[in-house]
């Protein structure tokens, strides 16, 4: 490798190392640490010790045993809590030749014990070029673990170029991230919230999972509706299980107010009876107020009786003004009874007073005030005037079998009199 391409090497892995620095904490640092074999004084203890130099002889480094011709190693940190992991950065020694060669393939185990055999690989490098192997590497790592172990073997090689001996020379060792519960831009100082097993993302603090009772809008976790029978929902979409009384919808939404009792099939949320003076499949309308006790029929709004003094489907005509006490039909209008003096069922009209009626009144007060004795001429003129009324008009019998036939012309213009009076009082027009 040349003096130039290294150069951009470490100017892209350090730019690489710095983004990842400010996206969690780095938990590693001075943490318990065990690795395969030593060589010499290089124990495992000074890959994460701070010191990020690369040479040998910094004392940065550690260093397997290359000796016995060991064909696998590894390296093992122990992070003490379960964490959330985001990245791992490692440093690699970078003196010779060799070290790419050296670090070439290896593998990146998570666990949550000391024996990484039985955890989860997360990373495997297949580098294709003993140039294009770098020695400052960033590699995305997220899961939750406690121990984080780099291995390499060398019973077969994945490539001719590799190291013939499984060696590590690691310099720097840094685990990105926060214990469970925890999330922060370079600390971890912030809570997860409503996350399931309190596991976030350990940069942004997105669930992974959301919490019972919760459900994922974009970012968050909020809480299931509050119409959801025992708060719970889907995870993804917040749909809950079963609704609550009340409720309805896949979002168990609030019934309508006007449905009685706040009640209503949960699946529509048509209501099943409505508040008096509402209406409609949500109850969402009002009835007309003249509604007697505000009460109408849900499907169309129609009346259950009028107010005194109306009709209609709606109750919005007003019964005539010539009806006994405004009472009439809701159905029609017709009146229940007439006031005095009007007749017909609906459009009532006044009695006619014929001008014989009138002729008869003025002869019989003319008779009284001059008290003359008509002749009996006259009296029989007054006689078929008052006839041809009874024809015209229904007097009543008794009045009619009242009036004299034999008796004096005196008594006859009394009889007329008292006749006539009761015509005015009791004429019906046919």
């Amino acid at each position: 490798m040349d003096f130039r391409t290294a150069f951009l090497l470490v100017i892209w892995s350090g730019l690489s190392l710095l983004t990842v620095v400010k996206s969690a904490e780095n938990l590693a640092l001075s943490k318990p640490t065990n690795q395969s074999s030593t060589f010499t004084t290089y124990d495992s203890s000074k890959a994460v010790d701070g010191c990020a130099r690369q040479q040998h002889l910094s004392d940065c480094c550690i260093h397997t045993d290359y000796q016995k011709d060991y064909t696998e190693v590894w390296w093992q940190v122990d992070l003490q809590q379960q964490s959330v992991l985001e990245y791992v950065s490692i440093i690699y020694r970078d003196e010779i030749d060799l070290q790419p060669q050296r670090l070439a393939g290896f593998e990146l185990y998570l666990s949550n014990t000391s024996d990484w055999t039985s955890g989860m690989r997360c990373y495997k490098d297949n580098t294709p070029t003993e140039s294009s192997m770098a020695l400052f590497l960033s590699i995305s790592c997220q899961n939750v673990a406690r121990y984080v172990t780099i291995y390499n073997d060398r019973r077969i090689k994945t490539y001719p170029w590799y190291s013939d001996d499984a060696v590590l020379e690691l310099c720097e060792v840094s685990v990105y991230g926060c214990t469970i519960g925890k999330y922060g831009n370079g600390n971890c100082n912030n809570d997860c919230l409503n996350c399931l097993g309190d596991k976030c993302h350990p940069t942004s603090g997105v669930c992974d999972v959301c919490d019972i009772g919760y459900y994922k809008n974009g970012a968050n976790c909020i809480l299931c509706p509050l119409g959801c029978v025992g708060n719970y929902c889907d995870r993804n979409s917040g749909y809950c299980l079963d609704c609550r009384d009340g409720y309805y919808g896949p979002l168990c939404s609030p019934c309508s107010t006007g449905c009685n009792r706040d009640t209503c099939n949960k699946t529509s949320g048509v209501c099943f009876q409505c508040d008096p003076g509402r209406y409609g499949d949500k109850c969402e309308q009002t009835c007309t107020p003249y509604c007697r006790d505000d009460l109408c029929i849900q499907s169309n709004g129609v009346c259950i009786g009028c107010k005194p003094g109306y009709y209609g489907d709606m109750c919005d005509y007003q019964c005539p003004a010539n009806c006994r006490d405004f009472a009439c039909l809701q159905a029609n209008g017709k009146c229940d009874e007439c006031i005095p003096g009007y007749y017909g069922e609906r459009l009532t009209k006044p009695v006619r007073r014929t001008a014989e009626t009138v002729f008869v009144i003025e002869q019989m007060v003319a008779v009284q005030v001059v008290r003359l004795t008509f002749m009996d001429s006259t009296v029989q003129r007054i006689v078929q005037t008052t006839a041809r009324i009874d024809r015209a008009c229904r007097i009543p019998a008794g009045v009619q079998n009242a009036f004299p036939v034999s008796m004096e012309t005196n008594v006859w213009v009394f009889v007329a009199i008292v006749k006539t009076q009761a015509v005015t009082r009791t004429l019906e027009i046919v």
